[in-house]
């Protein structure tokens, strides 16, 4: 069977939200399951309550035995590998 028929779990994970949504493949692609999780004590920006509810969700029904392809939120990453420079097009 061709990989482009497989089901699949699409996962959006960041510190304060987890997303989930399982596609059935085929002919015509439908979204068979969605589960949104909000996380509103995150405000250190750990991982763990995220990473343990994802562990948790992907081993049950209707999540488990399908493709998964997660998508991390990097706006932390992102802010803090950036230091601010005066250079190159800097203007005073």
């Amino acid at each position: 069977m061709s990989p482009l028929w497989h089901d699949e779990v699409g996962a959006y994970l960041s510190p304060y939200r987890l997303c989930l949504v399982r596609m059935q493949r085929g002919v015509l692609p439908q979204a068979i399951a969605e589960h949104e999780w909000r996380f509103d004590a995150a405000e250190d920006h750990s991982w763990s309550a995220p990473l343990a509810r994802l562990e948790q969700l992907l081993s049950e029904e209707p999540w488990r035995a399908a493709r998964t392809r997660v998508v991390r939120d990097d706006t932390v990453k992102r802010s803090e590998s950036r230091p601010q420079t005066n250079g190159v097009g800097w203007r005073e």
